[in-house]
């Protein structure tokens, strides 16, 4: 008898030393089309802003994190649906968006510029483009912003990689989309750095934060807790000086 409890209480001891070892598991989806903040590079492999902070994230909340890739168009219906546990994608917090998903707090601000090519550079900003055709990633703040202003071409796209080439070619005459995607984007090729620009300073203010279903505190809690380190120890600084800054 009593080597039986000594067996009971010894698989006890072993078995909550195992469920100690075991780490909580979340999978992100993101949407590898947006350099510098999430895009695969040479190697095939998913780098960028983003990336680096939710594994940042799932470092200080000592969690493991998992990526899958999934287009824009589809990215908020299979959070909705429970494919993946949060979407970090450069995803702007809007009052819109809140009332059908949640958010982590804010990690980034990251407002929306238009792009044109140089030879119109008497264009200082979006109200200026009347009669003329503007490109934006369809469904972004990009995209919402254009059909805003009267009389303006809304141009939508997959990706915002295709408006660029668009621009380029002079299929369009501008395009909008978040800062640091179109210093990326003029500044890692030569023939947009020498034909492209930005206008001005972004006519957005925008923060940035990670799309969580509506009500699944668990996962908002579990990521914001974590947030919350990476923010004052000042991880996202060294990491927007690591891709962002340098596109400036």
């Amino acid at each position: 008898m009593q080597k039986f409890k000594f067996t009971f209480f010894l698989a006890i001891i072993l078995f909550n030393l195992l469920s100690c070892e075991r780490k909580t598991k979340l999978l992100i989806a993101t949407d590898p089309n947006w350099p510098p903040m999430e895009f695969t590079n040479e190697n095939n492999q998913l780098v960028g802003f983003d990336i680096d902070l939710m594994r940042e994230i799932a470092k200080k909340g000592k969690f493991i994190v998992e990526f899958t890739n999934v287009s824009w168009e589809n990215i908020f219906l299979g959070l909705e649906s429970n494919l993946y546990d949060a979407v970090i994608a450069d995803v702007g917090i809007t009052e819109e968006r809140k009332k059908i998903m949640d958010f982590s707090f804010p990690y980034l601000n990251d407002g929306q510029v238009l792009v044109i090519r140089k030879e119109l550079n008497n264009i200082t900003n979006l109200n200026q483009m009347i009669g003329k055709k503007v490109g934006a990633q369809e469904n972004t703040i990009g995209a919402y912003e254009i059909q805003k202003v009267k009389d303006v071409i809304f141009i939508p796209y997959k990706n915002i990689s295709d408006a660029f080439s668009d621009l380029y070619s002079k299929n369009i005459d501008g395009l909008v989309c978040g800062l640091s995607t179109a210093a990326n984007q003029i500044m890692k090729y030569s023939n947009y750095n020498s034909y492209l620009m930005i206008t001005g300073k972004p006519f957005t203010f925008e923060p940035s934060g990670i799309a969580i279903k509506k009500g699944n505190n668990y996962v908002k809690n579990l990521i914001n807790n974590s947030l919350k380190q990476v923010l004052y120890e000042k991880i996202n600084e060294k990491l927007e000086n690591k891709w962002l800054r340098q596109n400036f």
